[in-house]
């Protein structure tokens, strides 16, 4: 996450003040520099692609609360990588509205955006959570479903009862990705 932040706070996505840290990737605390509501809604409204799926990383990277609903709009742009990005954000920033709108983004016509919004729904949990996934374990893409499908293993305990029902289902597909999440899930 670290390696794009130079090139958003070189678009104007930050403005750095002393002291400022936030914990980065395998809990390691770096100092970076937070985010300005109006910039990053301009680097997240820029017309280069890159430059705004280096913002929605870097927003994720650094977990601001408050990129949640840019991020929740980039959810709806016409590029799919950025899509794809906001999604990871928003699953490693968290919270009600986060989960809602990624909730939304497995139905996405892209599937690296599916993908990408299981996998993120995966480090949130939660009932509704669940419920998503479950029904994302009918998805056509095979990478779509295996994340789903690992998401749930991550989820666990919480999974356990909906993945049972889906085993017991009629959809074959539902079925043997729900019977592959408890396995990994375990005794």
């Amino acid at each position: 996450h670290l390696r794009v932040l130079p090139r958003a706070v070189e678009v104007g996505a930050f403005e750095a003040r002393p002291g400022d840290v936030a914990a980065v990737g395998d809990g390691v605390e770096r100092r970076v520099p937070p985010v300005r509501a109006e910039r990053r809604q301009e680097a997240l409204a820029r017309p280069e692609g890159e430059v705004r799926r280096h913002a929605a990383e870097a927003l994720g990277g650094i977990g601001a609360r408050r990129a949640v609903e840019p991020l929740v709009l980039s959810l709806g742009d016409a590029d799919w990588s950025l899509r794809r990005s906001a999604a990871t954000a928003l699953g490693s920033i968290g919270g009600p509205r986060a989960a809602e709108a990624l909730v939304a983004a497995l139905a996405d016509q892209d599937e690296d955006v599916r993908e990408a919004a299981a996998t993120a729904l995966g480090k949130l949990g939660g009932r509704p959570v669940v419920d998503a996934l479950i029904a994302a374990l009918g998805d056509p893409d095979p990478r779509a479903r295996d994340a789903a499908t690992a998401a749930l293993a991550t989820i666990g305990e919480p999974a356990i009862g909906p993945l049972v029902d889906a085993v017991r289902g009629k959809d074959l597909r539902r079925r043997a990705a729900a019977a592959a999440a408890l396995v990994r899930i375990g005794p």
